[in-house]
């Protein structure tokens, strides 16, 4: 039996960066990861611009491309997985339809929705007609991450003394998946201080500079850049032992682990930087996987719609944060 699969949306995270790769490379996408997984089928995509569609439609091999959720609707057919991948303005209303087709499982774009309230009330009706609901921070299926997640657990980089990162594009959209990954490996955050608000690529998701800690009080710290000149995802552990560092949103990591200075006699210092590539491009094809084994063995996610919720009320807590005195300028300005 294969599963069949809807993709609401035709943009790039469902297919549009997989659109120049080879076959034999990782997905990064939704269309190419289910594409390449022998138990799923693409059954139909869903765009309102007839020539993304039925572009998509002819380089994924769907067997229909449809312009709205009504029109899904309208095909005689169990969709199995349905995954929104449309703008996230969009979600609210897309998985509100999305329930009539009764799925077996939802795989959403992260964040939820740009709304905390609407966000809790989807995750509890989906919960309530007990629709698995799976969540894509990325970076919780990413071999590498899953790695440095047992090695902090089994203290082999000593004591966290703190952590930085760097993102932007919004705290919501980019923001959000630091935050997820952060607290996926230390555990929960809280909100300590929040700096400048740069509107920087949305106009309502500012990029925030924020201070947080975990539960013991680990200080971790994220900066920001201006979406204009780049993009960036990066962030830095601080241990006992060394630095880890994930480059490049996680293509590329970079480790300096404690030496004995050959200089100054009875000091440690880090020592040489090593580089490595890292296995994000594997992420996509990892999380198919885990849809596949919660379909078919009831098995668990590490990234669902409760855990997906606290990385959204961090994130609105944060813009509410910087919210309160109206707009950044008058707030730097009191």
């Amino acid at each position: 039996m294969k599963f069949n699969v809807a993709l609401v949306g035709c943009g790039n995270i469902a297919g549009g960066y997989d659109l120049n790769s080879h076959r034999e490379e990782p997905a990064l996408t939704h269309a190419a990861a289910f594409a390449a997984h022998p138990k799923f089928n693409l059954l139909a995509c869903c765009d309102p611009d007839y020539a993304k569609r039925n572009s998509f439609k002819e380089k994924w091999n769907f067997a229909y491309a449809v312009a709205d959720m009504e029109q899904l609707k309208n095909i005689d057919a169990t969709f199995h997985v349905v995954c929104i991948c449309s703008p996230t303005h969009l979600h609210e209303l897309h998985l509100d339809e999305a329930l009539s087709l009764n799925p077996k499982l939802m795989f959403c774009e992260k964040p939820i929705t740009d709304n905390l309230q609407s966000s809790e009330n989807l995750v509890t009706r989906y919960t309530e007609k007990s629709i698995p609901f799976v969540v894509n921070y990325t970076r919780r299926w990413d071999p590498d991450v899953c790695l440095l997640r047992n090695e902090i657990a089994n203290l082999k980089w000593g004591k966290i003394f703190s952590v930085s990162g760097v993102y932007n594009k919004g705290i919501l959209n980019n923001g959000s998946h630091l935050i997820d990954l952060i607290r996926f490996l230390l555990g929960e955050l809280k909100l300590l201080s929040a700096g400048r608000a740069a509107y920087d690529f949305w106009k309502d998701d500012p990029s925030v500079p924020v201070l947080l800690e975990t539960t013991n009080g680990t200080p971790v710290t994220l900066n920001v850049a201006d979406a204009q000149y780049y993009s960036i995802f990066e962030i830095e552990f601080v241990t006992e032992f060394g630095l880890v560092r994930i480059e490049d949103g996680g293509l590329s990591w970079s480790t300096r682990k404690v030496v004995d200075s050959k200089d100054f006699p009875g000091y440690r210092k880090l020592g040489v930087t090593v580089k490595r590539a890292g296995k994000y491009r594997e992420a996509m094809t990892q999380a198919v996987e885990n849809i596949y084994q919660i379909l078919t063995q009831d098995s668990h996610t590490e990234s669902g719609g409760i855990s997906a919720l606290e990385t959204n009320k961090l994130c609105d807590e944060i813009i509410k944060f910087v919210e309160y005195k109206k707009q950044p300028e008058e707030y730097w300005n009191d």
